[in-house]
């Protein structure tokens, strides 16, 4: 055993174990870095993450008072596009008569009304085509705002009116 009691035997010099002591610290505060920085990691993804999240879910910027302009203007020609004329054209047309000549038609589509001006041959042809007008199933509240006689050059009296009508349905 002579022979292997020199492997046995205690190191003379202390300098391989500090050594080997300070590669055991040296690599511990190593890992100890290493798990910081994958935990600061984790932390900026996570923040990255709940940025994106709050992006996503931020309200959309407030428009311009001219993009406003533009979405009520197309907002109104949407309206006008949809709007059911054909009931108060076959009403109207259904009513009249060659006593009547309508001059002007204006319609109120947001208060639902219209306003008809025009001439009548005289007040009987003017009363019956009321009647003619309020018996139609498109309109109601058919009443007359104004009548007056107009006297032409050459000697014709005619009725000016205004007659006006609230549309039926939705």
């Amino acid at each position: 055993m002579d022979g292997l009691s020199h492997y046995l035997a205690a190191p003379r010099s202390i300098w391989p174990w500090v050594l080997a002591v300070v590669f055991i610290g040296v690599s511990v505060g190593i890992a100890y870095e290493g798990f910081r920085q994958y935990e600061r990691a984790e932390e900026a993804i996570d923040r990255s993450m709940r940025i994106l999240d709050a992006k996503a879910r931020a309200t959309p910027p407030t428009p311009k008072p001219a993009e406003l302009e533009v979405q009520k203007r197309w907002g109104a020609l949407k309206a006008e596009r949809n709007f059911d004329w054909e009931p108060i054209f076959v009403a109207i047309e259904g009513a009249t008569n060659n006593s009547i000549e309508l001059l002007e038609f204006h319609p109120e589509k947001v208060s639902r009304r219209i306003a008809l001006r025009g001439e009548a041959r005289d007040r009987n042809a003017l009363i019956k085509y009321i009647s003619a007008l309020a018996a139609q199933g498109a309109l109601r509240n058919v009443h007359l705002t104004r009548q007056e006689t107009v006297t032409r050059d050459n000697g014709l009296e005619t009725v000016s009116f205004e007659i006006k009508a609230t549309l039926a349905g939705n």
